[in-house]
């Protein structure tokens, strides 16, 4: 069974999320139900007019999630927790932490110009190409030589933009690729 200590910031996080399903599956793990309790009291004790199968059905993975036969993905699909300055209790939304993540990324890229303007310039991260996305549109897609011909620059300075992140590098095989929008949006300001 999972500890009290485990327990309290998936609580929090259902009762913050106020609806039905999540104050009732907040609700089993603030009494540690059972499967058998779950069922008792969510099919067994209720009104025929009143069952409601898809609460039941997540009262009882949560019920198992207690007792550690699921993870915490497989009852609430948008919950990430987050210790922020050692703090446990702290939980954040899928949304609230990518949008946190946006925000260091941004700052991040900032403290690099900066550092760059004041000649304290830290070594570059060398970022490695994504994998190229299945379906990706090809059409839009240039190999790196097609586009350091396309930006009449060097390998190295391609390179230092995707490392920089101004644009993404897409790896498919042994091909990197570019995007021709992105660069157009990014780099020469085409519309």
């Amino acid at each position: 069974m999972r500890t009290a200590r485990e327990l309290a910031p998936v609580i929090t996080f259902l009762k913050n999320k106020g609806d039905m399903t999540s104050l009732a599956q907040a609700d089993v793990l603030e009494r540690r139900l059972t499967e058998k309790q779950v069922f008792e009291t969510y099919v067994i004790n209720v009104a025929e007019e009143h069952k409601d199968e898809s609460l039941y059905y997540a009262c009882r993975d949560t019920s198992r999630y207690l007792f550690e036969a699921f993870d915490i993905t497989d009852i609430i699909p948008d919950y990430i927790e987050t210790p922020i300055a050692n703090n446990s209790d702290v939980v954040l939304s899928r949304d609230e932490f990518e949008s946190l993540m946006s925000t260091l990324e941004q700052m991040n890229n900032r403290i690099s110009q900066l550092e760059r303007w004041t000649g304290k310039l830290r070594k570059p991260t060398r970022r490695e190409p994504k994998p190229l996305p299945i379906g990706a549109d090809m059409t839009d897609m240039m190999k790196q030589t097609q586009a350091c011909e396309y930006l009449k620059v060097s390998k190295n300075t391609i390179k230092k933009y995707a490392d920089r992140g101004t644009i993404t590098a897409w790896q498919k095989g042994k091909y990197v690729y570019y995007s021709r929008m992105e660069i157009d949006a990014k780099i020469t300001n085409k519309p």
